[in-house]
């Protein structure tokens, strides 16, 4: 049984690298003009890794644009934050959206894993689906789940196998129910 696992475990990797080109050496870093909502000046650190609602984050081989974000029930009768997105692949191959980045939230020192909460509020299907070089998806979604709606909540993004973390502070997760 214990045979099975690990090689269940091991074709689903194989997958995930090959879905997304496998693991990259530096991911491209966003536009330095992009602002963050705490600040509306623009930003003059090139490294900045802020996420900004509704504008692109590029990673090597696709583009993701976060453009809602949405308190919604679990299955289990709690809360998670709804990731709604746009998703371009700017690669040579045919991409799956949901397996090519990351989404995580923080929130008291604990850490959430996106991807695969159940609430009848999140659609998965348009993250699954099988996205061409050169074609983009509209309105994708994701979530994450989290623990309090008083404290505060840090969202972050990556891609898979990428070191480049890009985050939103969110100080009132109210404000998006």
């Amino acid at each position: 049984m214990k045979k099975i696992i690990v090689i269940g475990l091991l074709l689903l990797s194989l997958i995930l690298v090959s879905a997304c080109g496998g693991p990259t050496k530096e991911s491209k870093k966003p536009d330095v003009n992009q602002q963050t909502e705490a600040s509306p000046a623009p930003s003059e650190d090139a490294s900045d890794t802020t996420i900004v609602i509704g504008k692109p984050i590029k990673f090597d081989g696709f583009e993701f644009t976060i453009t809602e974000l949405k308190i919604v029930a679990t299955k289990d009768d709690k809360q998670s934050l709804r990731v709604t997105y746009d998703w371009a692949n700017t690669g040579k191959d045919a991409l799956t959206p949901l397996l090519c980045y990351v989404l995580s939230g923080f929130q008291n020192d604990v850490e959430f894993e996106g991807g695969f909460v159940l609430s009848d509020d999140v659609n998965y299907d348009i993250g699954y689906s099988k996205v061409n070089s050169g074609e983009k998806v509209v309105g994708a979604q994701d979530a994450v789940p989290f623990d309090d709606i008083d404290a505060p909540f840090r969202l972050e993004l990556k891609e898979m196998y990428g070191k480049v973390v890009y985050s939103l502070e969110i100080n009132d997760l109210k404000e998006y129910e």
